[in-house]
């Protein structure tokens, strides 16, 4: 591959021994064992089948090798080392080590030439656990992303992102950034998160529910994590089927904003190119999947994944991403 051509970043889903001992690409594991050298997220994976997900397109940076660095003429893609998240907090707290974890990445954004934040993914454990704070972690960890932001990135562009929890100690971040800035997209039926109320976090969420990223060559269309909620409140209660089709409604929602405003090139559901879907409790698994195929298709690409979620009445959420390949 020619780094200083290529400008198009692709994913694929494949089984977890076709990738093992891989270092050409950027590959994520979802497994609990975390026992290989693939970028490891613990996450118990629902499906019978080991699958990891592959982002090619990209070439590793040479001299940042313990970032798990990747990138070309447009993109960068890299996961936090260990050394300032997991290790870190066994003397730091969430919203410090958060701070400097993002505080890590905006330099590295600027060391590198990429600085527009396109996607994050946070994993850590124990997310809506009490503290010693007068805040629960999601609410710390919302703290120490906002104070990277206030030091770096002004004016303030938020990227897509998800932050899920794990069921083991920890804290796993990796990103997405660019040479050129995307197109943030909200849903008129929901509260910007950032604008939420102060009784969800002392500190808003800083993210857009979407974000459209276009080249010349290729269109990336990122859905954050997406739940059941409307304005800014949880519906249907204790109702997994419910809450995965007001979830996908929210995607839909953000599609048709997509188009008005930016003649986004995807019009269903069936269009995407991966979702994850983040599942509470393990028994749901079979409910969830079936309303998935019923409204995005029985050939989705999907990796089902069991994680906490950051309010404790949420029972599914679900990310998708759209890549669109211009002809020449």
């Amino acid at each position: 591959m020619n780094l200083k051509l290529s400008s198009t970043i692709n994913i694929t889903l494949s089984p977890k021994t076709a990738q093992m001992g891989s270092s050409a690409h950027f590959v994520i594991d979802f497994d609990c064992s975390g026992t290989d050298p693939l970028v490891t997220v613990p996450l118990k994976n629902l499906q019978l089948d080991a699958i990891t997900e592959c982002w090619t397109g990209l070439q590793s940076v040479p001299d940042y090798h313990h970032w798990q660095c990747f990138h070309n003429h447009e993109f960068l893609l890299a996961k936090v080392p260990a050394s300032m998240t997991t290790t870190a907090l066994e003397e730091l707290s969430l919203d410090q080590v958060t701070e400097e974890a993002y505080s890590a990445i905006f330099e590295l954004m600027q060391q590198l030439g990429y600085p527009h934040l396109c996607r994050t993914w946070n994993y850590f454990s124990d997310i809506t656990a009490s503290t010693a704070h007068p805040h629960n972690r999601y609410q710390l960890f919302c703290t120490g992303r906002s104070r990277a932001y206030e030091k770096y990135q002004a004016p303030l562009h938020y990227p897509a992102a998800t932050v899920v929890g794990l069921p083991e100690d920890g804290l796993h971040i990796y990103f997405l950034a660019a040479k050129h800035a995307g197109h943030a997209i909200e849903n008129p039926q929901q509260v910007s998160a950032y604008d939420y109320p102060k009784q969800y976090s002392q500190d808003a969420p800083l993210f857009a529910r979407a974000l459209l990223h276009e080249t010349p060559s290729q269109s990336l269309f990122f859905v954050s994590g997406t739940a059941s909620i409307r304005g800014h409140s949880s519906q249907h209660i204790d109702n997994v089927m419910q809450q995965t089709h007001a979830s996908l409604d929210n995607i839909q929602a953000l599609i048709k904003t997509g188009q008005e405003k930016y003649a986004l090139d995807i019009s269903d559901l069936s269009q995407f190119t991966q979702f994850k879907v983040y599942i509470k409790h393990a028994k749901d698994l079979a409910l969830v999947k079936s309303q998935i195929q019923q409204r995005c298709g029985q050939q989705a690409q999907c990796i089902y994944l069991q994680a906490d979620l950051c309010r404790t009445e949420l029972l599914v959420e679900i990310e998708a991403c759209r890549i669109h390949n211009n002809l020449s």
